[in-house]
Order: C-alpha cells, then sequence, then structure tokens
C-alpha cells in the first residue's frame, strides 16, 4: 500500500494510547505523594480517576482495533489513488512510530508463566518474553517512553497486555506486587491459541548477546540512549536559582541546555512523535518538573509558564552538591 495509508489513523491512535497512559502514570505518582502524607482522601481520589482514564483508555484500543479491521477491508493502489488526484494527509512519521500491539505479547507472556512453573517476577516474565518476541519487536518499541524515560516502550506495552489478561481471567489480580501468576484458564486458553501465535519477520535492532549462557536472554540497547529525568532534577535547580528562584519555562530550558551540553544523546535531540515542536529531552524536563513539585522541590502555584524552586528544592540542591 502507499505511504499515505489507513494506518496512519493507527499510528495516531497509538500516540494518543501513550499520552494517556502518561496521564495515568501522573495521577498514580499524586496518588502516591498523598499516600506519603497520609491524605487517604486525596489517594482515593487520584485513584479514582487514574481507574476512570484507564477505562477510557480501554475504549481507545478498541476503537483501534476496529479501525484496523475496518482499514483491512479495502485496500488502494497507488495508481489508483493518482488517478483520484486526493491525496492523503501524509502522517508518515506517525506510521513510523506505530509499536508492537498488546494482542501481541499475549501467547508469550502466557508461555513465559508456564516456563517459569505458572508464576515469576514480572523482570523475569519480561526477561523471556523478549526473546520470544525478538522477531516481532521493532526499533520504535526499544525507544524509551517519552513520560518515563527509564521505561522502554515494548515492556510499557507488555504491562498493558497483562493487565487485559487478569481481566480476562487468564492470569490471577495482583497478590503480591511485581509477581504475575496464570491460572488454569490461562493454560487452557495457551492450548488453544498458541497455535495462532506467528511472529512477523522484522529486524530487530542491534543488541548485546546474553549476559549468561543459562539464563533468560535479556536483550538491551548496546549504548546510552537518553538523558533520564533524574539526570535533568539537579540542571533545572540550578537553572532555577541561577534566575533567583524563579523563570519562564523556556528561559529555564535553555539554560539547562546549555548546563548539559554534549551529554544531551542523539536521541535527546530528536523531535518527540507526540509533541512535533519539541525535543525528547524537553518533554522529560518538563515531566522531571512535574514529579519535583510532587516532592515539594518546585512550587505547585506559580504562574503559568512559570517554574519556581522552593525552600525544600534549595535545600535539595544544597545537599546534592
Amino acid at each position: 500500500m502507499i505511504e499515505n495509508n489507513p494506518t496512519n489513523v493507527s499510528a495516531a491512535l497509538d500516540i494518543l494510547l501513550e499520552e494517556i497512559e502518561a496521564e495515568i502514570e501522573f495521577f498514580n505518582e499524586v496518588g502516591k505523594a498523598a499516600f506519603e502524607k497520609r491524605d487517604y482522601d486525596r489517594v482515593r481520589e487520584a485513584v479514582a480517576h487514574a481507574d476512570s482514564i484507564t477505562a477510557f483508555r480501554e475504549k481507545i484500543v478498541t476503537i483501534q482495533s476496529e479501525w484496523d479491521t475496518l482499514a483491512a477491508k479495502f485496500h488502494v493502489e497507488k495508481e489508483e489513488e493518482e488517478k483520484v488526484g486526493t491525496s492523503r494527509r501524509n502522517l508518515g512519521r506517525l506510521r513510523r512510530g506505530l509499536r508492537t500491539p498488546e494482542s501481541a505479547f499475549r501467547i508469550p507472556i502466557l508461555k513465559a508463566l508456564v516456563e517459569v512453573g505458572g508464576s515469576g517476577k514480572s523482570t523475569e516474565v519480561l526477561a523471556r518474553v523478549e526473546p520470544m518476541m525478538k522477531t516481532v519487536l521493532k526499533k520504535v518499541d526499544y525507544q524509551p517512553l517519552v513520560s518515563d524515560p527509564d521505561n522502554l516502550r515494548w515492556r510499557n506495552t507488555a504491562q498493558w497486555s497483562r493487565n487485559i489478561l487478569v481481566k480476562e481471567g487468564l492470569l490471577k489480580e495482583v497478590e503480591r506486587r511485581g509477581v504475575w501468576e496464570i491460572t488454569d484458564k490461562g493454560r487452557a486458553a495457551l492450548g488453544n491459541e498458541q497455535s495462532d501465535f506467528v511472529a512477523r519477520p522484522i529486524t530487530p535492532p542491534v543488541l548485546d548477546p546474553p549476559v549468561r549462557a543459562n539464563s533468560p536472554a535479556v536483550l538491551i540497547p548496546t549504548e546510552r540512549t537518553h538523558t533520564t529525568q533524574a539526570e535533568l532534577r539537579l540542571p533545572i535547580l540550578q537553572a532555577l536559582v541561577a534566575f533567583g528562584g524563579s523563570g519562564k519555562t523556556a528561559d529555564v530550558l535553555d539554560r539547562v541546555e546549555r548546563t548539559l551540553g554534549n551529554r544531551l544523546t542523539a536521541r535527546d535531540r530528536e523531535i518527540s512523535d507526540t509533541h512535533p515542536s519539541e525535543p525528547r529531552w524537553r518533554l522529560a524536563a518538563k515531566w522531571s518538573r512535574k514529579r519535583m513539585m510532587d516532592e515539594g522541590l518546585v512550587a505547585k502555584d506559580s504562574p503559568h509558564g512559570t517554574w519556581e524552586i522552593t525552600d525544600t528544592g534549595r535545600k535539595s540542591l544544597s545537599d546534592a552538591k
């Protein structure tokens, strides 16, 4: 099919899903901060709101699946579109960002759990899932999330796939944090479904070999790809102090960029798929600021477009030195 095809819509929905996931994570963090302050009413409010957004996300997943089915029913050749004379909007950049869908992780997750005896820590399960999907995962799947640069996109998708399996009764509800467990229904489903699992021949990124030959393979990118939110904390606080305690967003980020200099990677400087006018490191810096607001290091009630350090933030900066 031609480049400007219906897959653009699915890719746009994919980007929307990641934005929604970032919102869910944000309200989870709000809930955690409230719990630490023993503000349990606020915890319940944050959890309820995160649940509502999660339900909304499930609707988008359903819409995306329906769209993919609808789009596959009608094939348009390049010559045919040229004769029509009306080109679809070019969103090729979005298509390149299309991640591997949650449905692709179902069978690998179930198989991995059976291999580890029915239950295992999420890290152990995902370590087994990854080599099973080495011909399926794309380069975009190995990119870090804008909202959480320490988390690779494929791991995030696998986590959401696991949530669906729990709702379907194929995995058990969480009993111990970080532990996944298959149910009898899940074992039966694995026997019925795994024959339908076909990996697509897509060339994976260049990766390091497993650390130990006898352990499950864990594929790791060969080099540091991005600056983490944690690494942006001190430069942001330093920039705010340099401006006398507060500054406009653009001014603060410009100063952070000068401070980091060559430490910003090529990946950091790439333009984000979700925000075409901003490089990835600036989005990570904004998420870092949100986390610092939750921790009381940066003021929450600053005028719009202004970042302001708090006394707690100054103390944290002083302690870090």
